[in-house]
């Protein structure tokens, strides 16, 4: 069976500090193999040479353990980020300990990588190059492209199983995004290998024409989004009439499988929830002059909500300040508003709000709700960039239904349903229901308005694991077939 293997390079820095840095490369290409390896490509079909290893030495070694490895028929993938130039005839790749006194013994020739990779008697080569040129002051290269375009086609001929996507045209130099720590181009093909949003429908390939056409669609947004107005970078699609290689992507959905990522409207009625309280002694306005709360009365509740201004305000400050070191966002893009007991914050990626109300029961206390909401992208909430936001642990999840649902009707086509290894609690009334998944903590409960997961341990990316497991044990939260909306008793979204 003909099988998929993969070369990734990336180097971000050189022995020689002249030849300038690479931003991301490293966690781009770290990505990438993690993109790859959920794709099909596991780690022992990806040979990957890192940083201060990417020498000329181990890549021509690698590339002869590559020949010994791949059978006929099997197709190849090579990703390279770092530096690079040409001549008036060839391009060439920087490597980790390439010396600019000495770049015909140091370099890598792009046709040598080329033309070694055909040595492996494979049926296609995919080639990802996200090259950035080398400093103008070296003076080493004698024309203003870091890619040769007429010596990639002339490639791409040569070898008609050769198809050459390039980051960037001419000598444009490929943008970072320090939102994601990844160069913009890397971030958008790891985006395409893992799943639909190229376009494509059902079990349909993804063909290097595909990812070339939503890539080209998708970058200009990605440079509004990150960088200053006026930022350019025109990725490149080389290949011979007629060749379209398939590229490995993530396994199609079956019927009845989880689907892994929310669509975009589903996602933005997740909400993240924590509550916690302290005394209102403790609000940083309190003076021992003032009467402490016997009752939560209207008067009593707005005297709390100007006191816990304070602390609100310290709150948003200091997730601001969060938001922008590890998420890299501007500061035009952040929203903030700030009235009498609550704050908010809304970025492009998520929407934090943070409320002080008096507790009904023990108005001596003050409850603290947080929420994040309005999410763009799952992968935030498991990446490492959510626990270093949000230092605070978020104890429920809830799924917000766009409409309220007839709880009763959901909880008899359950029960005719129900797999193994899921148990059902239903309310007398049948106003709501708890769900629980055998072997996993945690439990879920459905209401007409809303369903809420808590437990596992205040993980927010444990909620997303646990909502997940539900829709794949239960079936597809597809609304309104999976949580059907009771016709007669329709209302505004709670």
């Amino acid at each position: 069976m003909a099988q998929w293997w993969a070369l990734i390079v990336a180097i971000e820095d050189g022995a020689e500090s002249g030849f300038g840095t690479m931003p991301y490369a490293l966690a781009g290409a770290e990505n990438l193999t993690k993109t790859l390896e959920q794709a099909g490509i596991d780690n022992a079909h990806q040979i990957q040479i890192l940083g201060t290893r990417a020498t000329k030495n181990i890549i021509a070694s690698r590339l002869r353990k590559l020949r010994k490895l791949v059978r006929r028929g099997d197709s190849i993938l090579v990703y390279w980020c770092g530096r690079g130039f040409s001549d008036s005839e060839s391009a060439t790749l920087l490597c980790w300990d390439s010396l600019a006194d000495d770049l015909p013994d140091t370099a890598f020739p792009l046709a040598d990588l080329v033309g070694q990779l055909f040595r492996c008697r494979c049926a296609s080569v995919t080639l990802l190059l996200e090259i950035s040129p080398i400093p103008e002051m070296l003076s080493l290269a004698r024309v203003p492209d870091v890619l040769n375009a007429a010596e990639l086609h002339n490639l791409t001929q040569i070898h008609d199983r050769l198809a050459i996507l390039t980051a960037a045209a001419g000598a444009e130099t490929p943008h970072a995004a320090a939102r994601w720590k990844s160069p913009i181009w890397t971030h958008l093909l790891c985006v395409a290998f893992r799943g639909p949003q190229t376009g494509r429908t059902g079990s349909e390939p993804l063909t290097v024409p595909a990812l070339q056409e939503f890539i080209v669609r998708e970058i200009p947004r990605c440079l509004r989004q990150h960088l200053e107005p006026g930022a350019v970078q025109t990725p490149q699609l080389y290949t011979s009439a007629g060749s379209e290689p398939i590229l490995p992507t993530l396994p199609p959905r079956t019927a009845g499988e989880s689907p892994g990522l929310l669509d975009q409207d589903q996602l933005r009625r997740v909400v993240f929830r924590s509550e916690t309280t302290s005394r209102v002694k403790d609000l940083s306005g309190w003076k021992k002059t003032f009467d402490a709360p016997t009752a939560a009365t209207a008067s009593a509740r707005k005297f709390i909500a100007r006191l816990a201004m304070t602390e609100i305000k310290a709150d948003l400050d200091a997730l601001v300040s969060q938001v922008r070191e590890e998420l890299g966002t501007r500061r035009k893009d952040l929203a903030i508003t700030v009235t009498e007991g609550m704050g908010s914050l809304r970025t492009p990626d998520f929407e934090y709000s943070l409320t002080a109300t008096l507790n009904p029961e023990q108005p001596a206390q003050v409850i603290w709700l947080r929420e994040v909401g309005g999410l763009s992208n799952p992968a935030f909430v498991r990446g490492p960039e959510w626990e270093r936001v949000f230092r605070q642990p978020f104890d429920q999840f809830v799924f917000e239904f766009v409409a309220p649902i007839d709880v009763p009707a959901l909880v008899d086509r359950w029960e005719d349903q129900l797999p193994a290894h899921v148990q059902l609690q239903v309310d007398v009334d049948a106003t709501a229901c708890v769900v629980r998944l055998d072997g996993v903590s945690g439990a879920i409960t459905v209401r007409r308005s809303e369903l809420i997961i808590s437990g596992r341990g205040g993980s927010a990316v444990g909620l997303l694991e646990l909502f997940l497991a539900f829709l794949q044990r239960v079936g597809p939260l597809e609304e309104p077939r999976a949580i059907p909306v009771a016709p007669t008793r329709r209302s505004p979204a709670h």
